[in-house]
C-alpha cells in the first residue's frame, strides 16, 4: 500500500499529474470509481452525492476519485471522456468497466455488483485470488509462470472471460518487457513521427501499464499507414487490448470502429 496519507482517504481529487499513482498504481489494493466531471455539469452535481454515499458506506471496498476535466482537458480527451459525467471504475491498474450519465443509487450498485461481485459473493474469491497471483506476478516480471498459472486454471474452469482478459494482459506485459522505456520510445516518436517500430514499443509499453486508450491510437495511426508493418502488429495488439479491456468495455466499441475505418 502506498505510503501517501490521502491515497488511504475514501474520496480524494486527482489530476494528469497524479493519475498512474492515486488511480492505476493505487487500484492494484482498492477499487476506484473516478468520477470525469467539471463545475458548470448539472448532472456532475446530481450524481456527486450519491457517488460519495455509495463509497462512504463501502467501508473501503471502493473508493472515489474526482478529475476535473476543465482542469484537465488534454488528458481527460486521451482517455476518451466525450461527455459527462462518465464514471470508470478501474481495478489491479485497468479499467474494467463505465457508464455515463446521472444514474440512481440502485444502478450504480448494480454496476459495482456486475463488476465486482467479490464484494456480494463469496463464490467469486478464487477468481479475485487468481487475479491477485497474476498481477503480483507481472509486477515481478514473471510472465512464465504467469502464464503457467492462468493455463492452469483456464484447464479446470474453462475458457473465462476474466481468464481471457488478464491472459491478455499477461501477452503484453510479455511484450512490453523487449522494447525501451517509454520515455525512450517517446523521445523517438517525437524526433520522428513515422517511425513505426518506435511508435509500436511505445503502444505495447502504454498498454501493459494500462494506458489503453494512447495505445490504440497509437496503433491505429500505424495502421492507416502501413495495415503490413510488422506482420500486421497494429491490429494483432488492438485485438489483444480488446481482450484485456473486457467486451463489455465501452471502448471496444468504439476503437473497432475506428479500427474498421483505418482498415478500410
Amino acid at each position: 500500500m502506498s505510503a501517501n496519507p490521502e491515497q488511504q482517504m475514501p474520496i480524494v481529487n486527482v489530476d494528469a499529474q497524479n493519475f498512474q499513482t492515486d488511480v492505476l498504481d493505487a487500484s492494484h489494493h482498492t477499487p476506484i470509481l473516478v468520477d470525469f466531471w467539471a463545475e458548470w455539469c448539472a448532472p456532475c452535481k446530481a450524481l456527486a452525492p450519491v457517488l460519495e454515499k455509495i463509497v462512504n458506506a463501502s467501508e473501503g471496498a471502493v473508493r472515489l476519485a474526482k478529475l476535473d476535466i476543465d482542469s484537465n482537458q488534454e488528458f481527460a480527451g486521451h482517455n476518451g471522456i466525450r461527455s459527462i459525467p462518465t464514471v470508470r471504475l478501474f481495478v489491479d491498474g485497468a479499467a474494467v468497466g463505465e457508464f455515463m450519465g446521472a444514474q440512481p443509487e440502485q444502478a450504480i450498485q448494480e454496476f459495482l455488483k456486475q463488476h465486482l461481485p467479490s464484494t456480494t459473493s463469496a463464490q467469486s474469491a478464487p477468481e479475485l485470488e487468481l487475479q491477485h497471483v497474476v498481477e503480483a506476478l507481472l509486477r515481478d516480471e514473471q510472465f512464465e509462470q504467469a502464464a503457467q498459472t492462468l493455463q492452469q486454471a483456464a484447464d479446470s474452469e474453462g475458457d473465462t472471460p476474466r481468464i481471457r482478459c488478464l491472459s491478455a494482459r499477461v501477452k503484453l506485459a510479455t511484450e512490453a518487457v523487449d522494447f525501451p522505456s517509454i520515455n525512450q520510445l517517446e523521445a523517438q516518436v517525437a524526433e520522428n513521427s513515422a517511425d513505426f517500430s518506435a511508435r509500436l514499443g511505445l503502444s505495447v509499453r502504454q498498454a501493459a501499464k494500462g494506458d489503453y486508450d494512447k495505445a490504440m491510437e497509437g496503433l491505429l495511426l500505424i495502421l492507416s499507414k502501413d495495415r503490413n508493418f510488422s506482420d500486421d502488429a497494429a491490429r494483432k495488439n488492438i485485438l489483444t487490448i480488446f481482450d484485456a479491456l473486457g467486451a463489455d468495455d465501452e471502448r471496444v466499441g468504439r476503437f473497432r470502429s475506428l479500427m474498421a475505418n483505418a482498415l478500410n
